[in-house]
This record gives C-alpha cells, sequence and structure tokens, in this order.
C-alpha cells in the first residue's frame, strides 16, 4: 500500500527525474546543472529582496560606560601553554614563537 501512494521506507533515493522549466528531465549532467544555478543565484536574490536599511554599523554597537578602559586577568605559563598546544599546526610559527617566549 505504502509504494502504491508513493511512501517508502527508504529515504536515500533521489528522484530518476525533475521539473526544470516545465519540462520533465532526466539527464543527470542537466539536473546538476540547474542546481547549480539555482543554488548560486539564490543568495542574490533573496538578498535583493532585502530592503536597504539607512542606518550605519555603529548605530548596532552596544556602547559601554568606560570604552577606553581595558581588564586584563592574570594567567599562567601553564595556561598560555596549553592555548599554544591547542592551536592547529596551520599556526606553526605563531607557536613557535609564543614556545620560544614562554
Amino acid at each position: 500500500m505504502n509504494i502504491l501512494i508513493g511512501r517508502t521506507s527508504n529515504k536515500n533515493t533521489i528522484a530518476d527525474k525533475f521539473i526544470i522549466d516545465d519540462n520533465d528531465v532526466n539527464d543527470p549532467d542537466v539536473i546538476s546543472n540547474s542546481f547549480c544555478k539555482y543554488f548560486t543565484e539564490i543568495g542574490k536574490q533573496l538578498a535583493d529582496k532585502i530592503p536597504k536599511g539607512t542606518n550605519t554599523f555603529t548605530e548596532y554597537m552596544v556602547t559601554f560606560p568606560n570604552a577606553n578602559s581595558l581588564y586584563l586577568v592574570s594567567t599562567s605559563s601553564h595556561e598560555v601553554l596549553q592555548i599554544i598546544n591547542s592551536l592547529k599546526s596551520k599556526n606553526l610559527l605563531a607557536i613557535m614563537v609564543l614556545a620560544h617566549v614562554c
């Protein structure tokens, strides 16, 4: 009964044809290119529908009572080395410099 009404238990199947520009299409290249075109254009199309704002970015920033102050929390060399060791290898130069300083 489920097969007759189009309900199947296999959720990993995809359709063998799609309707593209009111045409039934089963060519995988055309389907692939249509998906690519859709997903590369949809972002700009949606962005164009968003009304342009009149505010500048600074109007959304929170201001603090004393914006010119700075507070540093004390740390230990152990904590610094833990952070250095957690860095990915793409930051190897930074790791080497910091390890030498500590």
